[in-house]
């Protein structure tokens, strides 16, 4: 007699059939010839349990899957690791399926294995990540390649990975002697515990900034204000971005300024920050000529006024109380800050501020402030931020950020007795789209389909996506759930309008899941996705295409 389960040798996948004894325990039945030939299968695997092959960690986290499945009922699928037949370690992504009788009995359980190595491996390789990421915004490819701070990318074990050209000009070292290096090779012993803190708090996706000192070249000392940042590819913190900018001249320009106002009008004269100094009131007595090149104004329009003239009226009560705070606890300051340009464009601007004391009478003399042109570097955080939170194929809000919208959504409006709804969807049959035309065409028609759902929404509404063909929608302020059911008809109206992708005619569909609330009803955010998950689920297993709609005092106890 054939074996029922033959048919799983022609799979690329590795196949394994478990069999559910009475107890609840589980033994193998089958493998398939990928099974066998890629994994830990021996001849007499047939009718022997988790812990024959595995160790009781592993097989106890085997045990809790397996028993998840016969539990819900439902495919369950995982990320673990195997060891194959040649003794690698191997990434799998495991999907475990129930066959069920008509009595509703599991009986069995098949598991697909699918290797994913090489995935794994694309995932650490950062460098690629941040090629492709500056390849993809060229805009900010001068950011990188011709600034003037070195810029290091560093993997989260600490080591350096990549550069730009400014890193030899900072350092001494090409760039070449410090790939492969751990950045600790270049901090001062002293310095250690603060550089080990920051950035691993930056591996976080926290934001620092500091003064430290980076060994170059030949033992050289270079006085630096270093900024620690995440490289977020893909939304995850993949690595550190180090800014390294060399404070070193600037810093014995300071001083040597305190000892003769002649060498500081030489040096201001002729470099590319913009140098101000103020008189105790902070009225401006001198101004550099990059002052024009900076922001567009002539030095002599700013002598005799106030420096705050030209800041954002929002910002500039913060940089008065932080230039009188440096004056009071004599510390220097850093102060970033938004400014008017001759057009009157609005610039970001970075500020290094020194308060100077008159010897006699220990009170303030003057300021001496240097200014730079940050503003292509917040563009380049604030894109940062942003692919954190959007989805990088339609650019429609992540779940992170569509968690955040629900929660906030949950905040009193001023409205009584208004309701909100959260609607979950996905293509029907999207994975037959992806085999039969490509990859390529599946992510054309994801953005399509995230384009023709915002045509339904209204202004207040917000369409996220959660992930492969999964979107969610919410729906902040509605009367009544008749507004739900109006703008889920018109989705499905909008889907069966003809889809034409690369001269292939195309039938694409939804099914939707519908949760409606009170807003003054105390659930969490993640109860709400959960029911709107279960009346899609309900859609989809009573024919798709079509919505099913729940309210919460509708939910069965």
């Amino acid at each position: 007699m054939n074996n029922p389960w033959q048919f799983f040798n022609s799979m690329e996948d590795m196949i394994f059939i478990v069999k559910v004894k009475e107890d609840d325990s589980f033994v193998y039945e089958f493998a398939n010839q990928a099974a066998i030939k890629e994994s830990f299968v021996t001849e007499d695997f047939h009718g022997k349990t988790f812990d024959d092959f595995f160790p009781p960690e592993k097989a106890q986290f085997l045990l809790e899957q397996y028993r998840k499945v016969i539990a819900v009922k439902e495919p369950v699928t995982y990320n673990d690791t195997f060891l194959s037949a040649t003794g690698f370690h191997q990434y799998a992504r495991t999907r475990l399926s129930p066959i069920v009788d008509d009595a509703g009995q599991c009986n069995y359980v098949v598991a697909q294995v699918k290797n994913i190595t090489k995935e794994k491996i694309a995932e650490v390789k950062m460098k690629e990540y941040s090629e492709r990421l500056i390849a993809n915004e060229q805009k900010y490819e001068s950011l990188f390649s011709y600034n003037f701070d070195a810029i290091f990318f560093i993997n989260l074990d600490g080591y350096i990975i990549d550069g730009n050209e400014a890193v030899e000009k900072v350092t001494g070292y090409p760039l070449q002697d410090l790939i492969g290096k751990h950045y600790l090779a270049f901090v001062l012993p002293e310095e250690n515990e603060m550089a080990i803190e920051k950035f691993h708090h930056a591996g976080k996706g926290g934001f620092h900034e500091f003064q430290g000192t980076f060994i170059g070249k030949g033992g050289k000392l270079v006085r630096s204000m270093i900024k620690l940042s995440p490289m977020i590819i893909h939304e995850k913190i993949v690595g550190v971005y180090a800014i390294i900018r060399d404070m070193s001249e600037l810093l014995d320009t300071i001083r040597r300024l305190k000892e003769s106002e002649q060498r500081f009008r030489i040096i201001a004269e002729n470099t590319m920050d913009m140098i101000v100094l103020t008189d105790e009131h902070y009225t401006v007595t001198y101004v550099s000529p990059s002052c024009e090149i900076l922001i567009g104004h002539s030095p002599e329009s700013f002598i005799g006024e106030s420096l705050f003239r030209q800041i954002v009226s929002e910002d500039r009560d913060k940089v008065k109380w932080q230039m009188m705070k440096a004056v009071e606890e004599r510390k220097n300051c850093k102060i970033q800050f938004r400014n008017h340009n001759k057009e009157g464009e609005i610039v970001w601007l970075e500020m290094a501020g020194t308060p100077v004391y008159c010897d006699s009478t220990d009170k303030l003399s003057h300021f001496v402030l240097v200014i730079r042109d940050i503003t292509m570097q917040k563009k380049y955080e604030n894109r940062l931020k942003n692919l954190a939170l959007h989805d990088p194929l339609t650019n429609l809000p992540n779940r992170r950020l569509f968690d955040k919208y629900l929660l906030q959504s949950f905040q009193p409006s001023g409205s009584e007795q208004r309701k909100l709804a959260v609607m979950m969807m996905d293509m029907d049959d999207f994975k037959m789209i992806n085999d039969t035309y490509g990859h390529d065409i599946g992510d054309k028609v994801l953005i399509e389909f995230a384009k023709r759902i915002e045509s339904c929404l209204r202004d207040t509404d917000i369409a996220a996506r959660l992930g492969g063909d999964e979107f969610a929608i919410l729906l902040p302020e509605i009367a009544s759930v008749h507004d739900a059911e109006q703008i889920a008809e018109r989705i499905q109206n909008k889907m069966r309008e003809p889809w034409m992708i690369d001269h292939y005619q195309l039938n694409v569909s939804t099914s939707i899941g519908i949760f409606v609330i009170n807003k003054d009803e105390h659930l969490t955010p993640h109860s709400v996705v959960r029911n709107a998950d279960k009346a899609l689920y309900k859609v989809k297993n009573t024919g798709k295409m079509s919505y099913s709609i729940t309210e919460n005092n509708r939910i069965p106890s």
